[in-house]
């Protein structure tokens, strides 16, 4: 029995299958619809200042 030969094709393709799915999810991470990032004004009583605002 070649039990690291074996242990060594389960990695490989543990390490390929783990690739396409790094892939797929950056695939669809840059193609989906995003919202445009808002910059605003915030004023409060003891401050001034910009936020920038967005979400993924």
């Amino acid at each position: 029995v070649d039990q690291a030969g074996d242990r060594a094709d389960l990695a490989t393709g543990l390490a390929i299958g783990g690739a396409v799915l790094v892939g797929l999810g950056t695939a669809l991470f840059l193609t989906a619809p995003h919202d445009a990032i808002r910059i605003e004004p915030i004023a409060t009583s003891h401050a001034l200042g910009v936020g920038v605002l967005g979400r993924f």
